[in-house]
């Protein structure tokens, strides 16, 4: 399994060429318009590597998957280049066309039982029919190749390719006219009267037609306020009040609940060495602010705290799931696109991760200021990984972690990697996005047991005990098994 990265400055494909053992696909051709006599057109398939190939290559080892309307394509026979003539004695334009493919051994051709669709199909190299994985002679980032076969058909519909990796831009403030406040309504009746009436230049509070001017103000401004009450309460989706969606639900025959508190996914840091490494640390520690957390908080510091979590699991604490690198597979400027579900990362010391454990995907810094407080924290993303196992870089013998994780929890954003600052000279390569582990699920409020209740339960009457304080919380069972 690889992750798909869409980069720009991509030396993946020239470090392959450079290596003493290890080939790659570097483009593929169908073979339409120039199709020899008695050869089907969009049918053959000229895929050019960056080396030599085996002679022994076969349509066994080719893999198509893709397509629409068209599934299903299979390789009828697949050869390398300059063995190809030698099988078409019976047709000597097609073998006088694969004779004059320049650098053979470098080609090898695919013939095809059906020509595809519109759609896009992905062409694979594998060991073998039963066997997905990728020979050892490729390298796995260039052993398969999207194209289409309908590449040379005349297309009526220009579709604009979009891409999830461009630059960060900050949103530009929208100017809003329409006035729905006390500020604007003010201001646009003064600004009328300043046409209507440019002699009139008072702005004292005290001044009738201003103090006339206000008090039309402050009038609009609630009944401004209560035409959007309204219209927002009479929808379920929109409604911001609890007895709204009460009064709507009620409607249905459907009784609303309490609602319970918040919650939120926490990622720790431990240092290597320390005595929290490899430590469990048990469901219902408390989790405290940093201005009021530190080795000699009390009792009397979680009374005072503006806000307690408590983790809802136990979590084992490992140094190594800290911040960890993304690996880009030697290509820079890259980014993982949105509804990705697999990621490659870097391996670290005391680095454990198994399938059932939640990474959080975020940009550490900002992409175009390479700054932390640049940082874009909307996109920051909790994921469950559904597998996880080592691999090794075969070009550079780098150790890996390949990760995947479920459909519903695809990435909603393009999490950008690495990137280029324009500001700096030479322009400096940073890293922005990260992994963090050791994530535990908090939710908010603090446990307390053992309260003593007053007054005492009484023997003659109805017992409303009063309890100490009277901000409770509604907690729900721990469901960490779906995010």
């Amino acid at each position: 399994m690889t992750t798909i990265y869409r980069c720009a400055a991509e030396h993946r494909r020239q470090l392959v060429a450079q290596h003493p053992t290890l080939n790659g696909i570097d483009y593929l051709e169908v073979v339409d318009s120039e199709a020899p006599a008695g050869s089907p057109r969009q049918r053959t398939l000229l895929v050019r590597f960056l080396k030599p190939i085996p002679p022994a290559l076969s349509e066994d080892e080719v893999a198509l998957a893709g397509g629409v309307r068209v599934r299903g394509v299979q390789a009828e026979w697949a050869f390398r280049a300059d063995l190809v003539p030698g099988l078409f004695t019976a047709s000597p334009a097609e073998a006088l066309f694969f004779a004059a493919v320049p650098d053979p051994s470098r080609v090898l051709v695919v013939r095809t039982g059906v020509a595809g669709d519109f759609s896009s199909y992905t062409l694979s190299i594998v060991t073998s029919p039963t066997q997905p994985a990728t020979p050892a002679w490729l390298d796995p980032r260039l052993s398969s190749i999207a194209f289409s076969f309908k590449v040379e058909c005349p297309d009526e519909v220009d579709c604009r390719s979009t891409r999830d990796c461009d630059v960060i831009r900050f949103d530009e403030p929208e100017i809003d006219y329409l006035a729905r406040d006390y500020g604007t309504f003010r201001r646009l009746m003064l600004d009328r009267l300043t046409v209507t009436m440019p002699e009139w230049r008072e702005r004292s509070p005290a001044d009738v037609q201003v103090a006339l001017v206000e008090l039309l103000a402050n009038v609009a401004d609630r009944l401004s306020y209560m035409q959007d009450a309204v219209a927002t309460e009479a929808y379920l989706g929109t409604a911001r009040r609890r007895v709204s969606v009460r009064r709507h639900a009620r409607m249905l025959d459907y009784e609303v609940h309490e609602g319970c508190n918040a919650r939120a996914w926490v990622a720790v840091e431990v240092r290597a060495g320390a005595i929290a490494d490899g430590w469990t640390m048990p469901a219902g520690t408390p989790l405290l602010p940093r201005d009021v957390a530190g080795p000699d908080a009390t009792d009397i510091d979680l009374e005072l705290a503006p806000f307690v979590f408590e983790t809802m699991h136990d979590v084992t604490l490992r140094s190594g799931n800290g911040a960890i690198d993304l690996y880009t597979w030697s290509d820079a400027e890259c980014c993982l696109p949105s509804g990705a579900t697999s990621a490659t990362l870097l391996d670290q010391p005391a680095m454990v991760l198994v399938a059932g454990d939640v990474l959080i995907l975020e940009e550490r810094v900002g992409a175009a200021t390479g700054l932390p407080t640049d940082a874009d924290v909307a996109h920051r993303q909790a994921v469950r990984l559904t597998r996880a196992e080592r691999a090794v870089d075969p070009l550079t013998m780098v150790v890996l972690w390949e990760v995947e994780w479920d459909v519903a929890d695809a990435l909603t954003f393009p999490l950008c990697l690495s990137a280029r600052l324009a500001h700096t000279s030479p322009p400096q390569l940073v890293k922005v996005g990260v992994a963090r582990g050791n994530v535990v699920l908090a939710d908010h409020g603090r446990t307390i047991v053992d309260e003593v209740l007053d007054p005492p339960p009484p023997t003659n009457r109805r017992y409303r005990p009063v309890l100490d304080r009277t901000d409770v919380t509604f907690g729900e069972a721990d469901d960490t098994g779906s995010l």
